[in-house]
C-alpha cells in the first residue's frame, strides 16, 4: 500500500496479508472499539496516541488540549499540512487548504511561527 494517509485498519489488513510478523496498530485509535477493530484486522497490539495528548507529560498546548477534551473521534484527520510528516490533527482551515505541503523539515519550519502565534492567541 502506497498511501501515506491510508486508514490504520486498511494498513493492518494489507500488511497482515503479506506477513506473519507481529503487527502493532497505531494511528486514530481512541476508544475501546477502535482497539477491538485493530485487533480484529490482524494487529497483535494496538497503540493509542491522540487519546493521551491531554496528559500533562505530553506537552500539548493548552488550546489544543481543551479542544481535544470535547472533540469526537471524527473531528480529527491525518495530515501533513503542519510539519510535512503524517500526523493526526483537528480538522481546520489549514488542513483543508494546504494541498501540497513541503516535505519535512521545510513545512515544519515554515509553519512554526504560525503554530506559535495560534497558541499565544488561544487557538488550537
Amino acid at each position: 500500500m502506497q498511501d501515506d494517509l491510508a486508514d490504520t485498519l486498511e494498513l493492518v489488513r494489507a500488511t497482515r496479508e503479506n506477513t506473519r510478523l507481529p503487527l502493532i496498530a497505531a494511528g486514530g485509535l481512541m476508544t475501546r472499539q477502535h482497539v477491538k477493530n485493530a485487533l480484529a484486522a490482524g494487529a497483535g497490539l494496538a497503540q493509542c496516541g491522540t487519546a493521551f495528548l491531554r496528559a500533562h507529560e505530553a506537552g500539548t498546548s493548552a488550546p489544543y488540549r481543551q479542544t481535544l477534551a470535547v472533540a469526537d473521534a471524527g473531528d480529527t484527520t491525518l495530515t501533513t499540512s503542519f510539519s510535512g510528516r503524517p500526523a493526526r490533527g483537528l480538522k481546520n482551515l489549514m488542513i483543508e487548504q494546504v494541498r501540497q505541503p513541503l516535505p519535512y523539515p521545510y513545512q515544519n519550519a515554515l509553519t512554526r511561527a504560525l503554530r506559535a502565534a495560534a497558541t499565544r492567541q488561544g487557538r488550537p
